[in-house]
């Protein structure tokens, strides 16, 4: 298996699978047929919606490094926002809810360079720091161009699921891992950019959440996903 493909952190579902002594399962693990289909959404539908959204600065194929940085700032620049407004209540929440789930990322990321062993998940784990940190600033640019007030660390249900994972060790650690960041904080993130593309008042958020794909010129994005 070539290193840095899905396959390789898939393995990581199925590396401990198998019949113990009284031949019975050793744990109960996702499908591995079940996460690469997911894996294959993510990367076709999920992931390009949320490079486009600033949310994940993944590679974009055949663009130089410094193209695809001014790509990515033209979205959420101050000269391109429409003059400051205030946002409504129910845009503030859904704004909060996008910084808490780069929050989100960044923290799982930062535990599992801390925590994991294997190369292919630091190497993930890395790559999630570094484009939810980048994220988050530019939500956070929306924020202070909107006047709102961002959280400043993970909510308790964030907070809670990150406890569990510090208690976790190995190839535990790694398989919660991927599996939460990789597959289902993914899904969640992608519904609330759906959410907030169909249900924001105000303009500039709805380009953060939709990030304007459709705009001529804008290269398609890659995933986290390794190719």
């Amino acid at each position: 298996m070539r290193v840095g493909t899905p396959g390789a952190l898939l393995s990581l579902f199925i590396d401990e699978f198998g019949s113990s002594e009284a031949g019975t399962p050793r744990a109960v693990l996702p499908d591995p047929l079940l996460i690469s289909k997911e894996i294959q959404m993510t990367q076709t539908r999920m992931l390009r919606m949320l490079a486009a959204a600033g949310l994940v600065h993944a590679a974009i194929a055949g663009v130089p490094a410094q193209a695809q940085s001014d790509t990515m700032r033209a979205t959420t620049a101050p000269g391109a926002m429409s003059p400051a407004t205030k946002l409504q209540r129910a845009d503030q929440g859904l704004l909060r809810d996008i910084a808490q789930a780069n929050m989100a990322e960044v923290a799982t990321g930062k535990l599992a360079l801390e925590k994991s062993q294997n190369g292919e998940v630091k190497k993930f784990a890395q790559m999630m720091v570094d484009d939810h940190s980048t994220a988050l600033k530019d939500v956070q640019q929306l924020a202070q161009a909107k006047a709102t007030t961002l959280p400043s660390e993970p909510d308790t249900k964030h907070k809670a699921a990150l406890k569990a994972m510090q208690d976790m060790d190995g190839a535990r650690f790694d398989r919660q891992y991927i599996s939460q960041a990789g597959v289902g904080d993914h899904r969640k993130t992608r519904e609330l950019l759906q959410k907030t593309q169909a249900n924001a008042k105000d303009g500039d958020l709805k380009a953060l959440a939709g990030g304007r794909a459709a705009s001529p010129g804008r290269s398609t994005a890659g995933s986290h996903w390794p190719t």
